[in-house]
């Protein structure tokens, strides 16, 4: 049972005991009275009854309205601790500050892990101690605060560790009677400004990579036609102003007329699907220098209206150029690929080498077609013959990466058997990974069984070049071949005729035949530099005569009123070097016909020089400096890139297709050297080649002299010289045949090998014209055979050949060749070295052939 407790008793009834109190003096003060509000009659008793009744209903109110009251302060004093663990305990950082000098009364366990202080700390610091900002701003802000009762903003903090935090504060102004005071809740903004900063990353990373993977979007307003291209879109199509452009006219301004219905096409079966076709398309752009561009053009429409028309459409741009071109390339590569006899397979570097290609004499040869192929090892065509050494052969060149050639013994799709002459070789990335082989299968069965002993068969093995090798020497000769007689029978034909219009398609016809020649020059000689190693062979420079050689080949490419000249005062007349001639020489033509192609007027000028004797490792330098339009300062460095001019405008007012300065730049690292530019726009360019010299050698044999053919008496028939012409192909056999008969020559014509000995055999001839590339014989068994015998030991013989190899005139040189030319070859440096050979003067009555220079003017 609860004790007593009087003063309890008091404290929870004391209006109602009050009003009882006030009951029984009302009731004793009314009865004691003499005097009464009534005539001095004593008070009636219903009214003393009626005023203690009063008095206790008063009381009883009283009582009720202090218990309301007494309620009311306790659940206040609970909501008041509910909310003061509430900020104490929560999980937002709070703050409690003096709305007038800002000191810090009171914080939460939030706040405390926020700011790193203890709570005891942070209500001993003011926030001047907390704010980045100086104690004028806070103070501002706190008047702020006060102005507007309630205030959000941002603003930095000084953590305990000493680190600048971010925060957001949200500030509420309460008036209290005793002061005023800022309930501030705090908000850390690190990890925001962290998700900030990550997200203006990604788009920087974005825009890096549509930069680099040359992408570019654009977005279309379908109600205004009006579309938003990026910077990077407006790059790619050359329009330099980022502004917003209106459609469908800038579809029909920039999209190639061919490509704009196909474009439309797949934009109304979007529209039509709602959206369910992609719009996805490959066509090509006009760019402002009036190239075109492919790309490709896919988008999306992002919003409709409510009658389900598009209301805006966003997309990309992607540039494929490049991967068009490749895809040419490979097209090309393809079909030279299927050109070759030779059975092609490339097989990737993984597990078991499955084959990804095979070309179509791989089908021929095999009997397999390309679906029972694609996927699996070569191994099928072994069978079970798999005791062979030049299988280990193989498996070791796959598990090192390199090279190998061997002779296998296969078998073909219907069980016969063939020898098949293998070449593996390592295809490697451009980071050095190994990623493919590609193998070459020729069926060499018939040279096995022809072929037991070693010897022949090593000689078999080394007519097995490698596919590449053996692709550009016969592209060399079949592009080379043809333009002999369209160049020759041109220039034949233009000295013939005195009819202005027919002379104008003839030099038309010549300067084409030229420029082509030029091109495949340079084709052959970029695919053949690119894999050309450099060499150990050392070899003696007379640099009078090279210079002399160089001005001779690019005389005729001067323009009128430009000069050339040459300089070699401080130079050695004679230097050894480590490479060949040939190249060097080819390097000095281009680099001229550079200067000559881009000079308009003044003076090119070819100068040579070696640094001092005493200085070791001494260079030979070549500097071609002309005056003419120069090139910019940011194109110094491309146009040493294959296929690259200055500008687009350059290719197409100076005709080329940018492999001159290329291909030179290539010899130069080959020979050890190198070569750099200097320009001035409208001032000209200075070229500098730099070759590495060496020490002459002591024990280097000298090349043997050429035979000095003797004079060989006229035929005794026609009283003229008999020339003896050994060539396969028609049409070069019909322009020599023309041009000598034109000169009162007589002419034999052998079409190969076999025929040339017998016709010389039975024959007078004056002198040979020989190919080295004929049937049955080729060119060097012609020579060795005609040369073993008594009266071809002195014949004159000027060799023409398609190929440019560099061994080729060594080899001539070594078998006694008159002179060796190569096709297509100047007629007029043909009959000068065809008289010489014959002892004769050349006739200056006789107006001598036109040159390619003459045709210019």
């Amino acid at each position: 049972m609860a004790k007593f407790s009087t003063t309890r008793l008091v404290r929870e009834n004391g209006p109602l005991l009050l009003a009882l109190a006030l009951s029984a003096v009302f009731w004793l003060i009314t009865s004691l009275s003499k005097e009464t509000f009534y005539q001095n009659e004593q008070v009636p008793p219903a009214l003393r009854v009626g005023g203690i009744a009063a008095i206790l209903f008063f009381g009883v109110i009283l009582q009720v309205i202090l218990r309301s009251l007494s309620q009311s302060r306790a659940d206040l004093r609970d909501e008041l601790g509910f909310f003061s663990t509430i900020f104490a305990e929560g999980p937002t950082p709070g703050l409690v500050i003096d709305g007038e000098s800002g000191k810090i009364i009171d914080a939460n366990q939030a706040a405390s892990r926020l700011y790193g202080w203890s709570i005891e700390s942070l209500r001993q610091k003011n926030m001047m101690d907390l704010a980045v900002v100086n104690e004028e701003a806070v103070k501002n802000r706190l008047l702020e605060i006060s102005q507007h009762r309630s205030l959000r903003f941002r603003t930095k903090n000084y953590l305990q560790s000493g680190r600048i935090c971010p925060v957001e504060i949200d500030a509420t102004f309460l008036d209290l009677s005793s002061r005023k005071t800022l309930v501030c809740l705090v908000r850390d903004l690190s990890t925001e400004e962290e998700v900030q900063r990550s997200l203006e990353e990604q788009r920087l990373i974005t825009e890096s990579l549509f930069e680099s993977a040359r992408v570019g979007y654009w977005d279309w307003n379908l109600t205004t036609q009006r579309v938003y291209l990026s910077q990077q879109l407006l790059q790619m199509i050359g329009i330099s102003e980022n502004s917003e452009k209106p459609l469908p006219a800038n579809w029909e301004d920039l999209v190639m007329e061919q490509d704009l219905p196909k474009m439309m096409s797949e934009y109304q079966s979007h529209i039509d699907s709602r959206g369910e076709y992609p719009f996805f398309c490959e066509i090509r752009y006009h760019q402002k220098s009036g190239n075109p561009i492919w790309m490709i053009c896919t988008g999306k429409v992002i919003e409709w209206d409510t009658d389900d028309q598009p209301v805006r459409m966003v997309g990309c741009n992607i540039d494929i150029s490049e991967r068009k071109t490749n895809e040419q390339h490979l097209f090309l590569a393809n079909r030279a690929l299927n050109s070759i006899r030779a059975g092609v397979t490339i097989s990737r570097a993984a597990n078991d080498y499955p084959i990804r290609y095979i070309n179509r004499s791989f089908e021929n040869l095999t009997g397999y077609t390309h679906d029972e192929v694609i996927g699996k090892n070569c191994r099928f065509l072994l069978r079970d013959d798999y005791d062979q050494e030049a299988l280990t052969t193989v498996r070791k060149a796959l598990r090192e990466k390199t090279n190998c050639q061997v002779v296998l013994r296969n078998y073909r799709k219907d069980g016969s058997l063939f020898w098949n002459r293998l070449t593996i070789s390592p295809v490697f990335d451009h980071n050095g990974e190994l990623t493919h082989f590609v193998g070459t299968q020729e069926d060499v069965s018939k040279e096995i069984a022809a072929q037991q002993e070693l010897v022949l068969a090593k000689e078999s093995a080394e007519r097995a070049n490698h596919v590449r090798d053996e692709f550009l020497a016969m592209m060399s000769h079949e592009l080379r071949t043809p333009l002999n007689p369209i160049i020759g029978l041109g220039t034949f034909l233009l000295d013939e005729t005195d009819d202005p219009d027919k002379k104008d398609m003839l030099k038309t016809i010549v300067e084409s035949g030229y420029r082509q020649l030029g091109l495949v020059e340079n084709l052959l000689s970029i695919s053949d530099l690119a894999s050309m190693r450099p060499t150990e062979r050392q070899q003696s420079l007379d640099i009078q005569d090279l210079l002399d050689a160089v001005i001779a080949t690019n005389h005729r490419k001067l323009k009128p009123g430009v000069k050339i000249q040459t300089d070699m005062d401080h130079c050695d007349p004679e230097v050894w070097i480590r490479g060949t001639e040939k190249h060097l020489e080819q390097m000095l033509d281009h680099l001229v016909e550079n200067a000559c192609k881009f000079s308009e007027h003044g003076v090119i000028t070819l100068r040579a020089y070696t640094d001092r004797p005493t200085q070791e490792n001494r260079n030979l330098y070549f500097e071609i400096q002309d005056q003419g339009v120069g090139i910019s300062e940011d194109a110094l460095e491309r146009i040493f890139r294959p296929f690259e001019q200055e500008d687009s405008s350059s290719k197409r007012k100076f005709q080329g297709a940018g492999l001159g300065l290329a291909i030179a730049k290539k010899i130069a690292l080959i020979l050890g050297g190198d070569i750099t530019v200097s320009s001035e726009v409208g001032a000209g360019s200075r070229f500098l080649c730099r070759i590495p010299l060496i020490e002459k050698p002591t024990d280097v044999a000298p090349l043997p002299e050429p035979i000095q053919p003797k004079p060989r008496p006229n035929s005794a028939e026609t009283g003229r010289p008999t020339i003896l012409i050994v060539e396969d192909q028609e049409s070069n056999a019909f322009f020599v045949q023309s041009f000598l008969k034109r000169k009162e020559m007589s002419t034999i014509l052998a079409v190969d090998g076999e025929m040339a000995v017998a016709e010389f055999a039975k024959n007078d001839c004056s002198a040979i014209i020989l190919d080295l590339h004929i049937p049955v014989l080729d060119g060097y068994e012609v020579l060795k055979r005609i040369r073993a015998t008594e009266k071809g030991e002195n014949t004159p013989v000027i060799v023409v050949t398609a190929d440019v190899n560099p061994e080729i005139p060594v080899r001539c040189r070594e078998l006694g060749v008159t002179a060796c030319l190569t096709k297509p070859f100047d007629i007029k440096e043909f009959y000068k070295i065809l008289q010489d050979s014959l002892g004769e003067r050349p006739d200056q009555s006789e107006t001598p052939e036109p040159s390619r220079s003459q045709l210019k003017e």
